[in-house]
């Protein structure tokens, strides 16, 4: 294993990101940039670090006010994330994570230090929302000593730790401010010991089998600060000497407000914003599984279709700040005559759509129709006269009336429409129901 200085050069050099420094000043003049810069933008170091100002020219006209808006701040905040586009030599458009933060001396701000990631898979990819994005990674200084400088300056979370034991020997500032400790707190106690780490996975004896087969890159981790929030952090690890020593350089991005983010998107692809029911996809999913259950077990299900009657005159009388209430109370009723196997979904409007499985006959359906039908009656007292709410049921059934998703909801909204015209709060179906 080879001394620690060449060690970390390494591991760095294996990360994909590009590590720069800025001036402080109104054109922001690039005066450190890596070399891996080229790969990145198409620029070699020499042409950038000669043309300190053409960093600027890179990012897209759509985004160059908010970088530097951002950067100008930064004298306030301390520490910038952005994400923007730049403007590779090619000509293609680059989608980078931008992580910076202020440096200081005695209270003294002396310029910008950052981190390129380049994102645009993450971008351009948008649909698959499981994909997780490259980690934000560093480039190292050629020596031990601009090594230790980056790793306290560093934005992302590092520490090294003591192979056998997992004693802590250093970790940086971005490690201190994001677990809440002090370094006093934290230097010279073992890993287990600040319960920090709640990914059991990730134990001592688990990370020196990974060791084995070399540099750990990409490990999705779970751990805690002192508040017992929890995070989430793409972990990178590889084995370094130190005084004849092995020890372990870590490094772990915090993922969790990008996580979050994703599971927003996943319960928003899936789900009515209004009353948090599922939406029309995640209905028609779940009537996909029911379907293929039904065949298996031989077995009927009931597709409802349910508009609300006399819905419009409540949002044209006493306005949709009325209405979305309603949508929610009735959301409410209708979730509360459920089964535990049924499903009620909104597909938008004042329009309801419920999947009753596990029937042996049609009869077997009424009842729970005879409950959405009693619940959703209400009336609404108003100053000109009283409104009266109510649902129109159309009822399809599987298989009789159809075997694909599409029919049995076609057909669910078409008896729901003789309901109408047989004068409302009823339920109908293409033949009897009971």
């Amino acid at each position: 294993m080879q001394d620690l200085s060449m060690t970390i050069l390494e591991f760095f050099d294996c990360i994909p990101g590009v590590m720069f420094g800025l001036e402080l000043g109104e054109d922001y003049r690039l005066c450190f940039v890596s070399e891996n810069v080229s790969s990145l933008l198409g620029y070699d170091k020499e042409y950038l670090i000669s043309h300190p100002t053409f960093w600027l020219s890179l990012i897209n006209s759509s985004d160059r006010s908010q970088v530097i808006e951002g950067l100008r701040n930064i004298m306030h905040t301390k520490v910038l994330n952005q994400e923007y586009r730049l403007n590779n030599r090619a000509g293609q458009i680059l989608w980078v994570q931008a992580e910076m933060k202020l440096i200081t001396k005695k209270g003294q701000a002396l310029g910008i230090i950052g981190f390129w990631n380049d994102i645009s898979e993450r971008h351009h990819a948008t649909a698959k929302i499981d994909n997780e994005d490259n980690f934000l990674e560093q480039e190292l200084k050629a020596s031990e000593e601009r090594f230790m400088k980056a790793f306290q300056l560093s934005p992302v979370l590092m520490a090294i730790t003591s192979l056998d034991d997992g004693t802590y020997l250093e970790v940086n500032d971005t490690f201190l401010d994001t677990i809440g400790f002090n370094r006093e707190e934290i230097i010279g106690h073992r890993v287990e010991e600040m319960d920090i780490i709640i990914e059991p996975a990730m134990s001592r004896a688990v990370l020196k089998g990974l060791l084995k087969q070399g540099t750990i890159r990409n490990k999705e981790i779970s751990f805690k600060d002192v508040r017992g929030n929890l995070h989430t952090g793409l972990y990178f690890a590889t084995p370094v000497i130190i005084d004849g020593k092995d020890y372990l350089l870590s490094v772990a991005l915090d993922i969790s407000e990008r996580k979050r983010y994703e599971e927003q998107i996943r319960y928003q692809a899936y789900h009515d914003l209004l009353t948090g029911l599922p939406n029309r996809r995640s209905f028609e999913k779940r009537l996909r599984y029911t379907m293929a259950d039904a065949r298996r077990r031989q077995e009927s299900i009931a597709v409802l279709f349910l508009d609300l009657d006399g819905f419009k005159r409540v949002n044209d009388t006493l306005g949709h700040e009325v209405g979305d209430q309603i949508l929610c109370d009735i959301a409410s009723a209708l979730t509360q005559c459920l089964r535990e196997v049924d499903t009620v979904a909104r597909l938008g409007g004042d329009e309801f759509m419920i999947i009753l499985p596990h029937l042996k006959a049609r009869k077997d359906a009424w009842p729970i129709i005879e409950r959405f039908l009693t619940t959703c009656r209400k009336t609404i007292v108003t100053e000109d006269a009283p409104i009266s709410i109510s649902v129109s049921i159309g009822v399809a059934f599987f298989p009789e009336d159809g075997t694909r998703v599409a029919t049995l909801m076609k057909n669910a909204d078409i008896a729901m429409y003789h309901a109408k015209d047989a004068g409302r709060d009823r339920a109908m179906g293409l033949g009897p129901i009971q």
